[in-house]
């Protein structure tokens, strides 16, 4: 999706709120500033429809977070699922008057302002203009970023682009390349939150990445592909060599179980005709990781 194209979307906002005439209300205010308005009433939906619509704000019910004791914040807990950018605002609101510390308490949780039903409408539309248009420049930079928003590696935007190059290197110098797909699972099972779940996924991501960062090699490039999905590129390297990289991770990973870690490896032997050979190396790393993930994971 191009930059143009992308900023053409309506802006949306999402409200996590279980009771339906505030959410109704608030919707009703941004709607009529041309907001798309999506609906959540309880973490594990925001988590689904964050992921799913990107939204520009998103509006947390104070009283929902306040019977979330001893959890995380809504707007915490998204962001650090990955279903919404460190650049999104988050807002705290509440149809009752908030005490001093539950303003403290919402802040300190990650939101960046607290409003009260009914709202100074003008005074929040002005802010929310101003938030739309950091959102939209910081979404834009992050489309044309190589490296992953997470992880000190590269997207797949990024894996592409050095692809090329390891491909064209390759074909000019007469050597090979490599490429091994990593992927895991996590113990979480259906009937755990969604939130456990990405605590998960980031806790294995973190291992997987860090475990291939202390057992592969400088020369080496590691794309992240998925929630816990990686695919490295390793130049100079055929099938053999891949598999000695692979088999250095699983001792890093000692202890991981091998039910939750498949690795596979793929070569261009002897070389590959050039970059579209290395591209094509990603593309089948990529749907080899997807056919053997768990329902859950591939679907994401």
């Amino acid at each position: 999706m191009s930059n143009a194209l992308a900023d053409e979307r309506p802006p949306s906002v999402l409200l996590v709120s279980d009771h339906d005439w505030l959410a109704l209300a608030l919707g009703a205010v941004a709607s009529g500033w041309g907001y798309a308005v999506g609906r959540a009433a309880s973490l594990e939906q925001a988590l689904h429809v964050a992921d799913a619509t990107n939204p520009d704000v998103v509006f947390v019910d104070a009283w929902l977070e306040a019977r979330l004791a001893g959890r995380q914040r809504v707007g915490r807990a998204l962001r650090e699922a990955g279903a919404i950018t460190p650049a999104t605002p988050v807002v705290a609101f509440s149809a009752d008057p908030l005490s001093r510390d539950d303003r403290l308490a919402a802040l300190a949780g990650g939101a960046w302002d607290v409003v009260e039903l009914p709202v100074d409408a003008p005074l929040l539309r002005l802010r929310l203009d101003a938030w739309l248009a950091a959102k939209r420049y910081a979404d834009r930079l992050e489309r044309a970023s190589l490296l992953d928003r997470e992880a000190p590696v590269y997207n797949l935007r990024g894996l592409l682009s050095r692809a090329r190059e390891l491909g064209a290197d390759a074909a000019r110098g007469g050597t090979p390349l490599a490429c091994v797909a990593i992927g895991t699972g996590t113990s979480a099972g259906p009937a755990d939150d969604a939130a456990t779940r990405r605590a998960e996924e980031a806790d294995e991501a973190a291992r997987l990445r860090g475990a291939w960062l202390a057992s592969g090699r400088a020369s080496d490039v590691i794309g992240r592909v998925g929630r816990t999905q990686f695919v490295v590129l390793a130049p100079r390297t055929g099938a053999a060599g891949a598999r000695v990289l692979a088999d250095r991770l699983a001792v890093a990973l000692d202890g991981a179980g091998p039910e939750r870690v498949r690795t596979s490896v793929m070569a261009l032997e002897p070389t590959p005709a050039g970059p579209d050979d290395a591209i094509a190396l990603v593309g089948r790393a990529v749907a080899t990781l997807q056919r053997t993930a768990p329902p859950e994971l591939a679907a994401r």
